[in-house]
């Protein structure tokens, strides 16, 4: 089994963690005339609360690595937002052209897109995570997405179904969960 590696999402927040304690180090209480080593500290101050106000409005800005849906669904579309781009998955996965079929009678959703295994290895079973939430970020729904026999450098189809009619705008992401 492979170990997890950070997340955009992770990444972000140890810089904003980083930037942080060094703002509060760079706070601290200075001798009495140490004006010139006050302004600098200032100075620092100020440059450390830009560079955290332009992380916080990144990670805003990315959608904490969720793919967002910005198109109103018909029964069936593409919503990647991607031509032939891959997103990461983690762990050296990628997926791309993930469709949605919604069969609201039944209260299911198929899943289908493609999965490219760039990992250095092969595997005899791997899953992934697929998360769906609304535009408040708020979890819709989780389904397991599973690949057999999903050989290093392959892409492979895949057609899954939650428990769920997903309908109107919402994000969504597929994260690596697990592999053997």
């Amino acid at each position: 089994m492979k170990t997890p590696h950070l997340r955009m999402f992770d990444v972000a927040n140890v810089h904003l963690v980083a930037l942080t304690l060094s703002l509060l180090l760079a706070t601290a209480c200075t001798a009495p005339g140490q004006d010139d080593a006050q302004a600098q500290k200032d100075a620092r101050i100020a440059e450390l609360e830009n560079q955290v106000a332009a992380l916080e409005a990144e990670r805003a800005a990315s959608g904490a690595g969720l793919k967002t849906d910005t198109t109103p669904p018909p029964n069936e579309e593409n919503r990647s937002g991607d031509v032939g781009g891959w997103n990461a998955a983690g762990d050296g996965f990628y997926y791309r052209n993930i469709r949605f079929k919604n069969n609201a009678d039944l209260g299911l959703c198929d899943i289908i897109g493609e999965m490219k295994n760039e990992s250095g290895q092969d595997y005899s079973a791997v899953s992934f995570q697929f998360s769906a939430y609304n535009s408040s970020g708020e979890l819709l729904a989780t389904t397991p997405l599973i690949l057999s026999n999903f050989g290093n450098g392959q892409t492979k189809s895949f057609n899954d179904m939650i428990a769920e009619s997903l309908e109107g705008r919402f994000n969504y992401k597929i994260s690596f969960d697990n592999g053997f």
